[in-house]
């Protein structure tokens, strides 16, 4: 079993327990003793039962017939009250007095059946958590889409090639916060006047509306999500998988939340737009699209599911920034590097690392929690007199 480090309070346990311990084989070799002494007592007064009927055959007398109560079978056994218990701060007291050596580990207390047994629970909520968190066939789905809007994305830059048909797609939910028209190229796009606007003024305007209120963004994903279902063409085709009709604040999760106020923290979009809060709105893009895509009957519990959306953002990222860091680096034109995306992709990794490892680490506590829920209810089974439970 993998070593951890332990705190003082169950290094403290850990004593006691190897206290206990040492009580436990006292009592073990008393009773051993007390065994043989009833073995011995046994057989001497076998021999004197013995000794008794041939003395009673001798003489012509007859023995009285002797008579064995059977154990009463089903009978509950007797229960102990709490008073017996010893204080937590008594057995502390008696570790401290008799100076407990070392410092013992859990596996010093285990049988080698009892770790394997200890080891078989770990694998298996451990398989459990990866069951939960496993990419499905609709995640792989938008998992390849993601990869083709974030490929896109760094290839928006001027002066780069790039996917056309996702360039427009994502430049569609851009202007549409920015109120312009997605006709044109992300080179330069047609408003509503039909005068050319440049890609930064589009991140500026698209930025300042989105500042002004938090659900501007949801609602242009869901509109063009409606819209454009070529990207998502697999998953589109399923009927079960449409969502709803109406958008809803209630669809947006805590991630877009997170999401948004690190886009706040950007204080000029016109300016960073290309480098960084591009490939951070792309991300928030694929997030929403990923949230619209939830059913609980059939995904689970939505942190869960985040988790997922977590991954599929941390690999659509790292593909799509190992692309740029190979074509750049096959043509030379190092001025073509996806500074900001290779920033986001690093932030995504780490943030997405921890949540992963903080949301495991709640499910193991919560499945071992459940473990020793039954244990103490055993326990509680040999007490009488227990004190009820108040909410």
């Amino acid at each position: 079993m993998a070593k951890k480090t332990l705190t003082p309070e169950e290094q403290e346990t850990l004593r006691v327990m190897k206290m206990q311990e040492g009580d436990l084989e006292q009592l073990a070799k008393d009773n051993e003793s007390q065994h043989e002494q009833l073995n011995k007592m046994g057989q001497r007064l076998e021999a004197l039962k013995e000794r008794a009927r041939s003395l009673a055959q001798a003489e012509g007398v007859s023995m009285p017939e002797e008579h064995h109560y059977p154990t009463v079978v089903g009978k509950e056994p007797t229960k102990m009250e709490l008073e017996v218990i010893p204080s937590w701060e008594s057995l502390k007291e008696r570790a401290d007095n008799q100076d407990v050596k070392g410092h013992p580990a859990i596996e010093d207390f285990l049988t080698s059946e009892e770790i394997n047994k200890a080891k078989e629970q770990v694998k298996s909520i451990e398989d459990e958590f990866a069951k939960l968190t496993g990419l499905s066939k609709r995640d792989l789905t938008l998992l390849h889409a993601a990869i083709g809007l974030q490929t896109a994305r760094w290839m928006m830059i001027p002066n780069k090639p790039f996917n056309q048909k996702a360039a427009n797609w994502l430049f569609g939910i851009v202007s549409t916060i920015a109120g312009k028209t997605a006709g044109g190229t992300p080179k330069g796009i047609e408003d509503k006047s039909g005068k050319t606007a440049l890609p930064s003024m589009v991140y500026d305007k698209a930025f300042k509306n989105l500042k002004q209120d938090w659900l501007q963004l949801p609602a242009a994903v869901f509109l063009q999500f409606q819209k454009e279902r070529a990207i998502l063409k697999k998953v589109a085709s399923d009927p079960a998988q449409e969502p709803a009709m109406e958008f809803s604040p209630e669809m947006v999760g805590d991630l877009y939340k997170a999401q948004y106020q690190q886009l706040l923290s950007m204080q000029d979009f016109s300016v960073v737009g290309p480098q960084a809060a591009l490939p951070l709105m792309t991300n928030m893009v694929i997030g929403l699209l990923h949230g619209y895509m939830y059913r609980p009957d059939v995904d689970g519990p939505r942190e869960f599911y985040e988790a997922r959306t977590r991954k599929i953002l941390t690999l659509s990222n790292l593909i799509a920034s190992s692309s740029n860091i190979v074509y750049t680096a096959s043509t030379e034109l190092w001025a073509h590097i996806d500074t900001g995306g290779l920033l986001i992709a690093a932030s995504r990794a780490a943030q997405d690392g921890a949540y992963l490892l903080n949301l495991r680490e709640a499910f193991e506590k919560m499945k071992m929690e459940q473990v020793l829920e039954k244990e103490l209810q055993d326990i509680d089974s040999h007490f009488k007199h227990l004190p009820t439970k108040k909410d």
